[in-house]
């Protein structure tokens, strides 16, 4: 096994050197011998450079000969990390400017309408499409979209007008709406000018603008598709643009269009970050270059480096219903359907959390409407949850709230209902566990005294009969401001004890101005006599206070506080 084991090391190092020896040779100086820049996407920190790679002999490398080539990139004096080098997979966004003027024939309108119709079913599930007409005044007939039945319906209202084409206004505009709109629109924009030949003969400015470097910087791939029964004798454009006015028959415009559509999937992406530091109102040069193959293989492009990460946020709150709002995002969203990816909460002291129900996001992730449970007048907060940016996954919304306020729908029984609800049910668990323990008290206390006297009667059989003077008492019990009298019938022996405290004494009066052992009772032959307990404690036999034993004959009237007692013999 050692003898294999050491064949196979040998045979690997061997392959190894082999591949590396003929690998090298096989790149060599020809590997990347042209570079073009279709355009940098800044957000920062995220910077991604779409290019195209080419060798000698003018076809596309691969990404893995792009890395092995040692492409280097700087933006400034910084250098970027170019290891993540691949084929481009991120969206585009097809801006089309269509020339409607007088210059173009209906045959050639309508085949650039099919060609826009074609990109539209052939693009990626994210990719945008934006439509502007330049005859007359320049004006954005469709924003940016992936709906074909929209840009089907926006392209069948265009018609030709007798004005001329204004291409300068139009691109003016664009790069206006782009920058105001940057994050929103895919990633990879591609400016797609269609226009007549006989308009692209005769207007210079266009043909100046295409072949001077200040196309360079609109930072986006640009082509001019100029429609002739002669495309051939259009030639020298292409020439004079560098390849940016494409001349083509107007049999041919669909396939012209759709072969630059086909152009965008073999570009490369290298995807890199810079610091945030990097960042800011400035312009930046970025250079592509490979160092091994000389300075020839180099090239340069202009980058605005104002764009920053805008995190996906609600812009704007429109109560439209009892139970819906509609809501408008600073950008497409992705994943935005789920209920679980808002909070409402009312802003006052209920701090009631809105319940949403249901959530019907727009194909363009740019506006949503929430079912949610019944709304009141008041001011309330929305916040996103986990939200990321369509163009970007990583790009999520963070906590901030968005306020917004109903005037109508006043407070109603069932908004009294809902925030009750909960601390009534608790309120009525806790009077329930209160009663559910006085009743349990109450039926031990029950038993308690059941018992006491069970054991009262037991010891009083037991017991031998007492020798204490005994005589049948009867007393009339009336408190102060009551109607009510209550009667005790009792056979005195030997003494009871009157008062307040219903363990301390033998009758128990309700008062609290009665000490809890207020007076005595006692017998002595036949006779029943009172006093006070303590000097101190006031008791009145008919009216007169006594200081000493007093005694009692049938009829007495004694006032013990706010208690009135008749006395029956």
């Amino acid at each position: 096994m050692k003898q294999i084991r050491q064949c196979a090391l040998a045979f690997a190092l061997l392959l190894a050197a082999f591949g590396s020896l003929f690998g090298v040779q096989a790149l060599g100086v020809d590997a990347v011998s042209n570079f073009s820049i279709e355009q940098t996407y800044v957000n920062v920190p995220e910077l991604d450079i779409f290019l195209y790679a080419l060798d000698g002999e003018g076809n596309s490398i691969s990404p893995t000969l792009a890395r092995a080539a040692g492409v280097e990139a700087t933006l400034g004096n910084y250098k970027l990390d170019t290891s993540n080098i691949s084929m481009a997979a991120e969206p585009v966004c097809y801006i089309f400017l269509l020339d409607n003027s007088r210059s173009m024939t209906e045959d050639i309108l309508k085949q650039y309408k099919q060609a826009i119709l074609q990109v539209a079913r052939t693009c990626g599930e994210k990719d945008q499409i934006v439509v502007y007409t330049m005859g007359g005044t320049p004006k954005q007939i469709l924003g940016e979209s992936s709906t074909l039945k929209d840009i089907y319906h926006t392209l069948q209202g265009v018609k030709t007008v007798e004005e001329h084409c204004n291409l300068l206004p139009a691109a003016k505009q664009v790069m206006e709406d782009v920058n105001t709109n940057y994050q929103s629109l895919a990633p990879r924009k591609a400016l797609m000018i269609c226009t007549s030949g006989i308009e692209a003969v005769s207007n210079p400015a266009m043909v100046a603008g295409l072949s001077s470097s200040l196309s360079n910087n609109l930072n986006m791939a640009l082509f001019a598709f100029a429609a002739s029964e002669s495309a051939d004798r259009l030639s020298l454009l292409n020439t004079m643009t560098n390849g940016k006015v494409i001349p083509c028959d107007t049999s041919e415009i669909v396939d012209v269009v759709r072969a630059k559509q086909t152009l965008l999937a073999n570009a490369l992406q290298i995807k890199t970050t810079v610091p945030a530091n990097q960042g800011g109102e400035k312009l930046d040069e970025l250079t592509l270059s490979v160092p091994s193959l000389g300075s020839a293989v180099k090239v340069s492009t202009t980058v605005y480096m104002g764009h920053s990460q805008a995190r996906p946020a609600v812009t704007g709150a429109q109560v439209t219903g009892r139970n819906t709002i509609q809501i408008t995002f600073n950008q497409a969203v992705d994943n935005a359907d789920k209920p679980r990816c808002y909070t409402i909460q009312s802003e006052d002291a209920w701090s009631w959390q809105v319940p949403v129900k249901a959530v019907a996001v727009s194909q363009d992730g740019r506006t949503a409407t929430l079912t949610t449970g019944n709304l009141y007048s008041g001011s309330y907060s929305l916040r996103l949850n986990k939200v990321a940016s369509r163009m970007t996954a990583a790009n999520q919304s963070d906590k901030t709230k968005t306020l917004f306020a109903i005037s109508s729908w006043p407070h109603d029984q069932a908004f009294y209902i809902n925030r009750f609800r909960l601390p009534g049910l608790v309120l009525l668990a806790l009077l329930l566990v209160l009663a559910f323990r006085a009743a349990a008290q109450s039926r031990k206390d029950r038993a308690s005294e059941a018992a006491a006297e069970v054991q009262h009667l037991l010891t009083g059989q037991a017991a031998p009969v007492s020798a204490l003077p005994k005589r049948w008492l009867t007393l009339f019990v009336k408190a102060r401001g009551s109607l009510l009298e209550k009667r005790y019938a009792t056979l005195v022996e030997g003494s009871v004890v009157v008062g307040s405290d219903e363990k301390l004494c033998d009758i128990c009066l309700e008062d609290h101005r009665v000490k809890p052992q207020h007076c005595m009772i006692w017998v002595e032959g036949e006779e029943l006599y009172l006093r006070a307990l303590d000097k101190s404690t006031p008791v009145f036999c008919n009216k007169a206070r006594i200081a000493d034993a007093h005694q009692l004959h049938n009829g007495d009237v004694l006032n013990l506080g706010r208690t009135t007692i008749q006395v029956v013999l």
